[in-house]
C-alpha cells in the first residue's frame, strides 16, 4: 500500500526532527538584546534564536518591548522589557536590572548578549558556576572623535570582562584592542540570511498592489537600509538623480528609516525627484522580501570608510537570495560576499561611479539577467541554518566542557 502525500506541516515537523536528531545535546540559552523587537537590529538575534529552537535548543530571547511574554515555538520564548516613561537613559538601567532578575530566577548553560554600554555588569555581578558568558559584537564600527574614542576605550574593556566572544567577520577583531587576545581567539559568527523567509517568487511580483500606485513599465531599483548619517546616503541619492538624467523611465525605493531620512527627503524634493523616489518607512522584517522581489536592480550602497570597511551588509545577502542583481560599493566586506560582474556590480563609493555601475546594469540586460541567475551561487553557507549548525553549535560544544 502507498503511503499517504506529506503535508506541508508534516514535512516542516519531520525537518525539524532531523534537526533535533543531528544535535543531540540540549543545552538551555539567554540571549539578550538590548533592542526592540520589530526594529531591524534584531534580525541577526531573531534568527539566531529561532535556529538554535529548531535545532532543540531551549531558547530566551529578551529585548525591548511592550507585549508580554510569547513563545515562537515549543522551544523560543521572547521575553519583552517595556522601557520605563523617564527615558532612554532610565530605561536602558530598568533594562539591565530586569534582565539581572531575571538571570538570578532562571538557570542557563549560556547567556548570550549582544554588545551595549553596561554589558559587562552580568558576569561581574552574577557568579553562575554553571554558565558561560558569551558576547557577541555585531558592529565593526570605529568611531571618531576624542569623546567617542574615550566611549570606544569603555567599550573594549567591558569586553574584556568576557571569555567567550565573537564578531560577525575577522577584520573587524583587528580594532578590538584586548592585550590577552588574539584575532584566532574570536569566533567569526557571520550575518546571514533566512532561506524561508527569502526566496524568489515570479508569481506574487505585484509592484502596484505593494506601492498603492501604477508603476507602469518603470525599472525599479531598491534600497533596503537605516537612513543614519554615517551611511552618507545623500551619495547615493544624487548617484541616482545622475541615472534619471539620462533614464527617466526608472523608481527608487528607499526602504527603511533612519536620522537622515528627512534630509534625504529634502534631497529628493531639491532635485525634483518626488516623483521617481518613493520613502516607505520601516518595513517589517516579513515584509522586506515582498519590496525585493519587485526590484529589477537592488542597491548596496556603503562608504568605503574604517568605519564600514569591514562591516558585512545583510542587504548584500538578501539581494543575492532573492535573485536580484545588485550595484555594490567595494568594500572589504562586500568584495567577500559579491565577485565584480559575477553576481554583482562593485564601484568605488562616490556618485559617479556609483551611477557609472547602475548605467552599466540598465544599458545591458543580458548583463544583468546573466548576474541574476548566479546569485545563489555560494549562498548556502550563508543560510542562518548553516552558520548556527557548523558554527554556533559547536562552538558552544567546545566551551561548555
Amino acid at each position: 500500500m502507498s503511503s499517504k502525500p506529506l503535508k506541508l506541516s508534516d514535512e516542516k515537523n519531520l525537518n525539524v526532527k532531523k534537526l533535533q536528531d543531528e544535535v543531540p545535546d540540549r543545552f538551555r540559552h539567554c540571549f539578550i538584546s538590548w533592542a526592540y523587537i520589530n526594529g531591524g537590529s534584531t534580525t541577526a538575534h531573531y534568527e539566531y534564536c529561532n535556529e538554535l529552537s529548531l535545532c532543540g535548543q531551549k531558547v530566551t530571547l529578551i529585548v525591548r518591548g511592550t507585549d508580554k511574554p510569547y513563545k515562537e515555538n515549543d522551544n523560543f520564548l521572547i521575553y519583552p522589557i517595556a522601557p520605563t516613561r523617564y527615558g532612554e537613559k532610565v530605561s536602558h538601567f530598568y533594562f539591565i536590572y530586569i534582565v539581572l532578575h531575571h538571570l538570578v530566577h532562571e538557570r542557563y548553560d549560556f547567556v548570550n548578549t549582544f554588545f551595549a554600554p553596561g554589558v559587562s555588569v552580568f558576569p561581574l555581578l552574577l557568579f553562575l558556576k554553571r554558565t558561560r558568558w558569551v558576547l557577541h559584537i555585531r558592529t565593526s564600527a570605529t568611531r571618531t572623535g576624542l569623546v567617542k574614542y574615550i566611549k570606544n576605550i569603555l567599550g573594549h574593556l567591558e569586553a574584556s570582562v568576557y571569555k567567550n566572544i565573537t564578531v560577525i567577520d575577522r577584520g573587524m577583531a583587528k580594532n578590538l584592542y584586548f592585550t590577552n587576545k588574539t584575532i584566532e581567539d574570536f569566533l567569526e559568527l557571520p550575518l546571514g540570511v533566512s532561506s524561508r523567509s527569502f526566496f524568489h517568487n515570479t508569481d506574487e511580483r505585484d509592484g502596484d498592489g505593494l506601492l498603492g500606485i501604477s508603476t507602469g513599465n518603470k525599472i525599479i531599483l531598491i534600497y533596503v537600509g537605516k537612513m543614519d548619517d554615517t551611511r552618507r546616503l545623500d551619495i547615493l541619492i544624487n548617484a541616482y538623480h545622475r541615472v534619471v538624467s539620462s533614464k527617466p523611465n526608472c523608481l527608487l525605493l528607499m526602504v527603511g528609516d533612519g536620522n537622515q531620512r528627512s534630509t534625504l527627503e529634502k534631497i529628493v524634493s531639491n532635485l525634483n525627484l518626488n516623483d521617481s523616489v518613493i520613502f516607505t518607512g520601516t518595513v517589517p522584517y516579513k515584509n522586506v522580501a515582498k519590496y525585493i522581489e519587485i526590484a529589477d536592480i537592488a542597491l548596496t550602497y556603503i562608504p568605503i570608510s574604517s568605519l564600514y570597511d569591514n562591516q558585512p551588509a545583510l542587504k548584500a545577502l538578501e539581494y543575492l537570495q532573492m535573485e536580484v542583481a545588485q550595484v555594490a560599493t567595494s568594500t572589504q566586506a562586500n568584495s567577500k560576499v559579491i565577485k565584480d560582474g559575477v553576481n554583482g556590480i562593485l564601484t568605488r563609493d562616490d556618485e559617479k561611479s556609483f551611477a557609472q555601475g547602475i548605467i552599466h546594469l540598465l544599458d545591458d540586460d543580458n548583463l544583468r539577467i546573466k548576474i541574476s541567475k548566479q546569485c545563489r551561487t555560494g549562498i548556502k553557507q550563508y543560510y542562518w541554518e548553516t552558520i548556527v549548525r557548523e558554527k554556533l553549535i559547536p562552538f558552544y560544544k567546545k566551551i561548555g566542557k
